[in-house]
């Protein structure tokens, strides 16, 4: 073999080692990145939840209404907590409002949202919207 056989072949593979590490680290990102968009999933699915468990009965004399804003503060998280190492901070809020265009107010559309970032990219959203209606 010729020493310019010898520096093609190893130009080829440093390509091919450079292209494969690259591969590595992108697919790495992504799994992390798939893993804290699962946690902030679940903060927002926690948040809706306790809205679910609070109490809203239009029939007892008072009314017992627990599905109020204040009820339920915006709160942070370190996604990182459940993953493991660093800190990233998500932030989870709730929205209650009247279902709009009907003449009674016996619904309300609940969202509960969480917003977090990572790696500089973001901010991510993850969103659960429902319509709740009084215990009977």
């Amino acid at each position: 073999m010729t020493l310019a056989e010898v520096m093609i072949a190893l130009t080829v593979f440093a390509v091919v080692f450079v292209f494969l590490l690259k591969g590595l680290t992108q697919a790495r990102y992504r799994a992390i990145w798939a893993s804290l968009n699962l946690e902030a999933t679940k903060l927002s699915e926690q948040r809706y939840e306790q809205m679910e468990g609070a109490s809203w009965d239009l029939t007892t004399s008072p009314v017992t209404d627990q599905i109020l804003s204040t009820n339920f503060p915006t709160t942070t998280n370190d996604l990182f907590d459940y993953t493991g190492g660093g800190s990233l901070i998500a932030t989870t809020t709730v929205q209650i409002s009247t279902l709009p265009n009907t003449n009674s107010p016996q619904y309300r559309v609940i969202t509960c949202a969480t917003v977090w970032s990572y790696r500089g990219r973001g901010p991510f959203t993850n969103t659960i919207v429902s319509i709740r209606a009084p215990d009977q």
